[in-house]
Order: C-alpha cells, then sequence, then structure tokens
C-alpha cells in the first residue's frame, strides 16, 4: 500500500520523536525524585520551584526540537538518508 520512501520517512519520524522524548523522560525522572524529597523534607515551597525549574527546562528541550525539526527538517532528513 506504501511506498519504501513512505516507510522510510515513518521510521525517521520515529527516531526524531525518540530522541526529542529521551532527554525529556530523564528529566521526569530525575525532577520527580527532586520534588519528592523537597515534599518529604516538608519543604513544599522549594518542591514547586524545582517542579517549575524542570517544566521550564522541558518547554526549552521540546521548543528546540520543535525548532529543530521544522526549521531545519530538510537537513535533518538528509542526515538520515
Amino acid at each position: 500500500m506504501f511506498g519504501t520512501a513512505a516507510i522510510a520517512a515513518n521510521g525517521i519520524a520515529g527516531r526524531l520523536f525518540g530522541f526529542a522524548f529521551v532527554p525529556l523522560s530523564g528529566l521526569t525522572s530525575g525532577s520527580s525524585s527532586v520534588v519528592g524529597q523537597c515534599l518529604g523534607a516538608e519543604n513544599i515551597q522549594r518542591a514547586e520551584k524545582a517542579s517549575h525549574l524542570a517544566a521550564v527546562v522541558a518547554t526549552i528541550i521540546m521548543s528546540g526540537s520543535i525548532f529543530l525539526a521544522f526549521g531545519f527538517g530538510k537537513e535533518v532528513i538528509l542526515f538520515f538518508y
């Protein structure tokens, strides 16, 4: 039903998706540990600050990934070619 180009594009998209979300997965694991430690120490304000910082960093990472995918899409695909 689909040609090799469509299958290859799907593979590239999957790799880019993984490349964008692996750092976020690590950030989520690390920040949940920090927030849990802060909550265990009954330091609610620091837990809120840590979760806010993690959200800002995650937004920056995803914004960078989106910028690369849409701004330099052709170059990124050529990297896999």
